[in-house]
C-alpha cells in the first residue's frame, strides 16, 4: 500500500461460489460518517484529501438549488469529469438529491454535437467550463439558431471566472441567463454566482465578473 494511505477496516466474506469478497464495514446512516474523499490537484505539492461526511449532503442540496438553480424534474447536464470534485459534487450527488435527470457524455468537445445534445435531451440546466463557452462563441452565432434551445433555463460555469462578454453572449445567442460559480468546493460548496439581467452583469456576491473575490461563508 502506498505510503500515507490507510486500509479501511473490512471483513472477509465467502460467497456461495467460494470467491472471497472484501466487504467494507457499513457505517450506517450517521451524519458524521465518512462518505467521500476529494483530493487537491497536487500542483503546489503533495495532493491532500478533504474528507466529506454523509451530513455534507445538506450543503450539496443547498448549493445545488441556490447556486445552480436546480429543481426537481430538471434535466441537467454537467460536463465535468466525475473524477473531478465538480463532477462528483455537482455532477452526481447534488442533482440526484434534488431529483434531477442527469445527462452524461464521454465524447470530446464538438460544438454541433453539444448543441444537439442540449436540444434533443431538452436540457434545462447546463453546468460547464468557461473554456467550453468560449469555444462555442468561436463557432459563431448561426450554429445555435439551428437547434431548439427553448428548454435551456440556466447556464453555470466553473473553473476560472467567466468573462462578461461570455455572459452577454449567452443571453443573446442561447436565450438564457448565465453565471460563474466559485468558492472552495472541496471543503464547502459553490458560493458565488454571476447572474445576467438584461444587458447588465450583476454578481450575487462580493466579487466582480472576471475577478476572484473572497466569496461567502458556507455553513
Amino acid at each position: 500500500m502506498p505510503e500515507g494511505c490507510r486500509e479501511l477496516s473490512r471483513s472477509r466474506h465467502t460467497g456461495a461460489t467460494g470467491s472471497s469478497i472484501a466487504r467494507v464495514r457499513n457505517s450506517g446512516d450517521r451524519p458524521e460518517a465518512l462518505a467521500t474523499l476529494h483530493f487537491t490537484s497536487g500542483t503546489t505539492g503533495r495532493p491532500k484529501a478533504a474528507m466529506h461526511v454523509h451530513g455534507a449532503v445538506v450543503a450539496h442540496l443547498a448549493t445545488a438549488t441556490r447556486a445552480l438553480d436546480l429543481r426537481s424534474g430538471d434535466i441537467y447536464w454537467c460536463t465535468a469529469d466525475p473524477g473531478w470534485v465538480t463532477g462528483t459534487s455537482y455532477g452526481i450527488i447534488g442533482p440526484l438529491v434534488v431529483g434531477c435527470t442527469l445527462i452524461t457524455d464521454e465524447e470530446e468537445f464538438d460544438a454541433e454535437r453539444w448543441y444537439r445534445t442540449l436540444a434533443d435531451k431538452q436540457v434545462s440546466v447546463w453546468y460547464t467550463a468557461p473554456t467550453a463557452i468560449r469555444m462555442l462563441m468561436k463557432a459563431g452565432d448561426e450554429l445555435p439558431r439551428r437547434f431548439d434551445l427553448s428548454s435551456l433555463r440556466f447556464i453555470a460555469s466553473v473553473g476560472e471566472p467567466l468573462n462578461p462578454e461570455a455572459v452577454v453572449w449567452g443571453a443573446r445567442s442561447l436565450g438564457c441567463r448565465s453565471m460563474t460559480t466559485g468558492g472552495k468546493p472541496k471543503p464547502a460548496g459553490s458560493c458565488r454566482q454571476l447572474r445576467q439581467h438584461g444587458d447588465q452583469a450583476r454578481l450575487d456576491g462580493p466579487s466582480a465578473a472576471g475577478h476572484r473575490g473572497r466569496g461567502r461563508a458556507c455553513r
